[in-house]
């Protein structure tokens, strides 16, 4: 009697303890849930912001009407022109770029100063203006791509990686400039596998490129598979 009242017992406290485990995971998911969307929504305006537009300030409020154009034919030949939006609001002296694309929007940026210190907006020279800021920020960014690769002692790489290593200065990752998070993992890889008696630099060209895939318009994949896919095809180890 008293061997099947403890087991009995065993039992019941058995039942009590995955009830009350149940119980506490379920409460705990909820916790992390209310917390995680706390901290999003403490961050999530400054980060829309700083991903989604671009200032451009302006000498005068009469360059709105300039901009703007006749019937709204400038503002249509400059958002067919970029594939950005331009924003024109009661703010003094400020226009507004609107685009989720950062190289994009940097390149709308750049024309529109152009235009505004040129004074002459119109479709035909918004076209032009355009296309001379494209050329431009090209030579950027290559520029942007070689002298962090000068600076972190990386050779050889194929000049269309290159490139997008110079895009990654226009990107941010979770509030961070993604050029400058990559080149600081970069340093980071490089000291710990000289510790280790690694080879330190395949371990900085590593930490540069580990990041490339968020350039990439992959959305079947993570950026790490669609960085391994893109690397692989210019004989980049994955």
């Amino acid at each position: 009697l008293m061997d099947n009242m403890i087991q009995q017992a065993k039992e019941d406290a058995a039942e009590t303890l995955r009830s009350v485990h149940e119980e506490t995971e379920k409460n705990a998911h909820k916790i992390a849930e209310k917390t995680i969307l706390l901290a999003i929504q403490r961050v999530s305006l400054d980060q829309a912001t700083e991903n989604a537009i671009s200032v451009v300030h302006l000498q005068s409020d009469e360059m709105k009407g300039r901009i703007i154009g006749r019937e709204g034919r400038n503002i249509k030949a400059f958002e067919n022109a970029t594939g950005v939006d331009i924003i024109v609001d009661d703010t003094p002296e400020v226009v507004i770029l609107s685009c989720f694309d950062p190289v994009r929007r940097e390149l709308a940026k750049m024309t529109i100063q152009k235009l505004l210190v040129d004074g002459i907006i119109h479709p035909a020279a918004i076209e032009k203006t355009f296309e001379e800021a494209q050329k431009e920020l090209d030579e950027i960014i290559f520029s942007t791509g070689e002298d962090t690769l000068t600076a972190l002692e990386i050779p050889n790489l194929h000049p269309d990686v290159v490139k997008l290593i110079g895009k990654m200065k226009y990107r941010s990752s979770y509030g961070q400039n993604l050029l400058q998070h990559s080149k600081e993992v970069a340093m980071l890889s490089g000291l710990m596998a000289a510790e280790l008696k690694l080879d330190a630099k395949l371990a900085k060209r590593a930490g540069l490129l580990h990041d490339i895939g968020q350039m990439l318009d992959s959305p079947d994949s993570s950026h790490a598979i669609s960085g391994m896919e893109f690397l692989s095809k210019y004989r980049e180890h994955p």
